[in-house]
């Protein structure tokens, strides 16, 4: 309890503490293609692995939901650049489709006319407008003919087409685009698509099928919120207490939806089934799961243990290797398009290039512990240093992730390498290939060291961490599963960046906080959050002489938010969903920014 009064009150004789911005400073919002261009299949254009996913049904985990429409921003965006200049922003970041310009993700099957005239017209009237484009070539729509002819950015052959792609883009946009990003959040799009299967594309090497994971996964996440919002109500972390009221309600979340999943799964889940004690087929926490998961050292844990272990057996628990296939094939790719944009355009064009990373602070649970400490230092370098370390830093991988992939792997008698070596040729390729960090932060969490990888059949991404995370609520009012307000987080973040990887050029390119099905407009906590996390990212800048050059609010409007479909609204602007105009209304937010 006292671990967890200072990691939120942490610095709080300078919670008031406020510094006016007064220099020169990018400021910008965001957006990303799939979120919010909907025509989905306009005028040529191919299908994505999310369109992909999200017409895949039944799909509960978005709701059936999809991106098809989205906000429209295809059709509408003039409406778009309406909100943008009544904002005030110097910048605004948005993504391009691959699959709108080249239906297959190759050469020659585009580029169509009318994606090219789409994006022209928007950069064209951003500039004149005197907004400055900040572009994406990747945020996790990939061509699905890609995915589909070699398993995308698990292969190796994926470098040639994202290289040309990005070639194109340069050519044929480069002349006004002075700010390129080469990827958006890889960290995400591996883990998630290619490990635990929660967002496109879903290869995690499992032959578990899309819908069964999809109901699994929906009694974890149904189950979570309840315990987590009856949880905060009462102070306590979450799933330290249980009821018999929550058993009830998730044995009868798990009757009427996993009958099916279950069948489909028998194959999948003969060791499960044949290992597991009688108890855990009901929605009741044993004493072994707990001390296997670390619940005696205060870690979030489910309630509804059917849930958690199904969907580890059936999805999470891949043999952790995908996810680090489709990093190396996305950190060669990501050096290779820096190196035709330097060699090629960088000259006549001006501009910029680099990458946007991903990145929560991590604390110690305890801080005087030296494990502890370490935990935290592993989970910055999994996280983090997985990317950066090859770009900003020596060129290849962080060496304790290394140390415990190998470890692991010994552990379970595997004798290859599951995290791809790179040559001393791609090393030097690699390193330096950023102008600047683009940085993505939503929140900060608290680290404990934990081998629970001895508990597996094999060995996972998350288990190769040896560290497991504690995420403990601030207030009763956040209704996001995983997003937390810790402001002073991202002020340490900024100083470990630039302490770490050289004081290089920062803009952080995705702030924000998310609502739960919220209609209105008095966003009272999305204004907080954003004044809080904006004067810390300024304390940075001023008293800590970080090199932060801009900063980009995520969202400028409430969007498709991946896995969440509609429910979870990042926006500074309201977005009726239900209307075929996708009226944008300004919230409190939207005024305050």
């Amino acid at each position: 309890v006292k671990s967890r009064a200072s990691f939120f009150s942490h610095e709080s004789s300078k919670r008031n503490f406020r510094i006016t911005n007064c220099f020169k400073f990018a400021w910008g919002s965001a957006t990303s293609a799939y979120q919010t261009e909907g025509a989905w299949n306009v005028h040529g254009k191919g299908e994505s692995i999310w369109d992909n996913y999200s017409h895949r049904a039944p799909c509960w985990y978005m709701r059936n939901q999809t991106g098809d429409v989205a906000c429209d921003s295809y059709h509408n965006f003039d409406d778009d650049l309406a909100i943008i200049k009544e904002l005030g922003l110097t910048h605004y970041r948005f993504s391009l489709s691959w699959s709108r310009l080249f239906p297959d993700g190759k050469l020659t099957s585009g580029p169509l006319p009318d994606g090219v005239r789409y994006y022209n017209d928007v950069i064209n009237k951003l500039i004149a407008a005197n907004v400055e484009p900040m572009v994406t070539l990747f945020h996790w729509d990939l061509p699905q003919a890609l995915q589909d002819e070699f398993g995308g950015f698990n292969s190796s052959k994926i470098i040639l087409y994202y290289v040309d792609y990005a070639d194109f883009c340069f050519s044929t946009f480069g002349d006004r685009i002075k700010y390129w990003i080469t990827f958006n959040a890889p960290y995400e799009y591996c883990t998630q698509g290619h490990g635990s299967g929660t967002l496109a594309p879903v290869s995690n090497g499992t032959r578990v099928t899309l819908q069964d994971m999809d109901s699994i996964t929906w009694i974890s996440m149904t189950t979570h919120r309840l315990d987590k919002r009856k949880d905060q109500q009462n102070g306590w972390l979450v799933g330290e207490k249980t009821q018999l009221e929550y058993h009830l309600y998730t044995l009868f979340l798990c009757l009427q939806n996993i009958t099916c999943a279950l069948l489909n799964c028998l194959d999948l889940l003969q060791c499960f089934v044949l290992n597991a004690p009688l108890f855990m087929f009901i929605p009741l926490s044993s004493e072994k799961k707990q001390k296997q998961l670390g619940r005696d050292l205060m870690i979030q844990v489910h309630v509804t243990m059917i849930a958690t272990n199904i969907y580890g057996t059936c999805c999470h628990y891949s043999p952790g290797e995908g996810v680090y296939y489709a990093a190396h094939s996305i950190i060669k790719s990501h050096a290779q398009a820096y190196h035709i944009y330097n060699n090629t355009y960088r000259e006549s064009q001006k501009g910029q290039i680099g990458i946007t990373l991903n990145s929560n602070w991590a604390d110690p649970m305890t801080r005087t512990d030296l494990e502890h400490v370490e935990a935290s230092q592993r989970n910055l370098a999994f996280a983090t240093g997985w990317f950066a370390d090859p770009i900003f830093g020596t060129g290849d991988y962080p060496d304790i992730m290394r140390y415990n992939v190998q470890n692991i792997s010994e552990f379970f008698n595997i004798t290859h390498d599951r995290l791809p070596k790179f040559t001393e040729a791609e090393k030097l390729l690699n390193k330096g290939t950023s102008d600047f960090f683009g940085l993505n932060h939503y929140t900060s969490h608290l680290v404990v060291p934990c081998s629970y990888y001895q508990n597996l059949d094999g060995p996972t991404y998350d288990s190769d961490q040896v560290w497991l995370i504690s995420l403990m609520g601030i207030s009763n009012n956040l209704t996001s599963t995983w997003l937390y307000q810790v402001p002073w987080g991202i002020r340490k973040l900024l100083i470990w960046i630039k302490r770490t990887y050289g004081d290089p050029v920062i803009y952080i390119t995705e702030n924000g906080i998310s609502e739960h099905f919220s209609d209105g407009l008095d966003d009272d906590i999305r204004v907080n959050y954003y004044k809080n996390y904006i004067n810390e990212v300024l304390k940075a800048i001023k008293e800590d002489d970080v090199n932060v050059k801009g900063y980009t609010a995520w969202s400028l409007m409430d969007n498709f938010e991946w896995a969440e479909g509609y429910s979870e609204r990042f926006g500074l602007h309201w977005v009726n969903f239900t209307d075929p105009e996708r009226t944008r209304i300004p919230k409190k937010s939207a005024s305050y920014y």
